[in-house]
């Protein structure tokens, strides 16, 4: 089934004017306020949200006199294959809550007869070939940062969090409860999802939710509130509402603390040697401070639980992006991670506890302890605060970071990276960012170094969105500073976008000077100047599908 003709243009140009870069620089950071002017928005969508009043057990059953009662979200629109008309497998939901967790009650109709389709039984499986039902929560009607809880019909979980209002990151973890029945005809799904697990603020009557569906079998992807064609179904933007009758429980104390022994004893035998052990010792513990800002603290950390990255065959000569996995990283990653543009990211927590050997080798370093405190203050700010120190390591270089003297000895670390960013309007948001690696114990005569005594970023980041996305803009600049002045040690770029139902056009530049050096951060390539890359994109949809 066909659903649209992309034609694609692409238009890049390379300046060589350094001041005519800085006056479209200007220009864009002035005119993009204006963009949000003259947008038609959906009508949102309402359910509300009562206690529960009976016991409710997760057995995939609706039987319970609470969801007799329970407001029903149904009346789900199409936005794949067509965005004109009600989905051909409608779905219902029912929401209640208790004293502990959020419940749904949710049945997914299936007219079509045969088996579901699904990708994978793993957990975290992957949206468009998996039959599915997802719930996308945003407890602070920011429709920029949320959770997302969703289930296929063999009762496999995925979760994650919402960033840029879009974009879902899979690799957090959290615990929650879940079955599902299977009819002829229908599945029906039961949630628990514990308070614990989300971060709300106490009081608050009103929660941006949505539900997607994913029917695999019958091609069609359909959500509670219509979600134009051109857009993804899981944009916040057009999110309705969650009404609570009652506030939700007030926030709890919650604090998990996980401790580990490892330990190991070898022997040669025939060498006849003593038994050698090896013993460590550490743990991590995440503390809510309040109930959206939130403290992860860890002490000689083990990651040896972490999934393997997928392996990807490297063509050419820049280094390639891998994803940050580890737990510790991972909650409100967005407020250090997102800083710049691909191309250019301030801050990149991989550098943090890994190191190649003299023969190019990934090695790792320990790290001895780290404490992160990130989330919300409050409706308008969020901030980002971590410190970080590793050990030193012989025969090690920090990847990313330029060697000192041709040295291979890498003294202890200390990093920090702090982040305050503060929400404009509905959806946009401006912050600061400055990052340090300091060596610690450093000694300048020693030659054997293989880091300066320390680096440094600070910038700017200017994100803007208006309700729905048809229009986003970017603007960042970046300066990093080393203990020898370098020149043109500054990053900056620009980014506008607009997408209609036919037209995608965006326009985008980036300037990396040569001599920027964010050793904590991610840049491939420097030295380099594109200005700029216009793109446009028309899509025409048939008449017959």
């Amino acid at each position: 089934m066909i659903s649209g003709t992309i034609i694609t243009y692409d238009i890049v140009i390379f300046a060589q004017h350094f001041e005519l870069m800085k006056q479209v620089f200007l220009f864009v950071l002035i005119s993009i306020p204006f963009f949000v002017i003259g947008q038609n928005l959906p009508q949102e969508a309402v359910v509300s949200i009562s206690k529960a009043i009976d016991k409710i057990k997760v057995d995939g059953v609706l039987d319970e006199d609470t969801w007799a009662k329970a407001d029903v979200a149904k009346d789900f629109y199409q936005s794949y294959p067509v965005d004109n008309d009600y989905a051909t497998s409608q779905t219902e939901v029912k929401v209640a809550f208790d004293d502990n967790f959020m419940y749904f009650g949710i049945v997914c109709y299936d007219p079509s007869p045969g088996k579901y389709i699904v990708e994978s039984l793993r957990r975290d499986w992957g949206f468009r070939n998996t039959e599915n039902i997802g719930i996308y929560i945003d407890p602070f009607n920011d429709k920029t940062n949320g959770f997302i809880f969703a289930l296929s019909p063999y009762n496999v979980q995925r979760e994650g969090l919402i960033a840029n209002a879009r974009d879902i990151s899979t690799d957090w973890d959290n615990k929650w409860y879940s079955e599902v029945t299977n009819f002829e005809d229908k599945w029906v799904v039961e949630i628990a999802i514990p308070f614990k697990t989300l971060r709300y603020k106490n009081n608050r009557s009103e929660w941006n939710i949505q539900f997607i569906r994913n029917d695999v079998k019958n091609n069609e992807i359909s959500g509670w509130t219509a979600v134009p064609q051109q857009f993804r179904p899981s944009n916040l933007g057009f999110a309705g509402k969650l009404i609570w009758n009652e506030p939700p429980p007030p926030p709890k104390p919650n604090i998990s603390v996980i401790p580990y022994v490892l330990g190991q004893a070898t022997k040669d035998y025939e060498e006849g040697t003593d038994a050698e052990s090896i013993g460590k010792i550490g743990l991590d513990a995440k503390i809510a401070v309040t109930s959206s800002l939130n403290l992860d603290l860890t002490v000689n950390p083990d990651f040896s639980q972490v999934e393997v990255d997928q392996q990807i065959v490297n063509l050419d000569r820049f280094e390639l992006f891998f994803p940050e996995r580890r737990q510790f990283f991972l909650e409100n990653s967005d407020l250090y991670g997102r800083s710049g543009f691909p191309s250019s990211r301030a801050f990149f927590s991989r550098r943090i506890g890994i190191a190649s050997d003299t023969s190019g080798n990934r090695v790792e370093v320990p790290i001895i302890f780290g404490a992160r405190l990130s989330g919300k203050i409050n409706k308008d700010w969020r901030i980002g605060l971590m410190n970080m120190q590793t050990a030193a390591r012989k025969g090690s270089v920090l990847p990313g970071t330029e060697n000192v003297n041709g040295g291979s000895n890498l003294s202890g670390q200390n990093y920090t990276a702090a982040v305050i960013q503060r929400q404009l309007w509905s959806r946009s948001n401006i912050g600061a960012i400055f990052i340090n690696r300091q060596s610690t114990q450093y000694d300048p005569t020693d030659t054997t170094n293989s880091t300066s005594a320390f680096n440094r970023v600070a910038g700017v980041d200017f994100n803007f969105a208006d309700k729905t996305n048809t229009w986003i803009a970017n603007v960042y600049v970046h300066a990093s500073f080393d203990p020898v002045s370098k020149k043109n040690a500054i990053s900056q770029g620009s980014f506008v976008g607009y997408q209609s139902r036919h037209w995608t056009l965006f326009y985008g530049y980036t300037y990396i000077g040569d001599g920027y050096n964010a050793e904590v951060g991610f840049v491939p390539r420097k030295g380099t100047f594109s200005f700029g890359t216009f793109r446009t994109q028309y899509i025409i949809y048939p008449k017959a599908q």
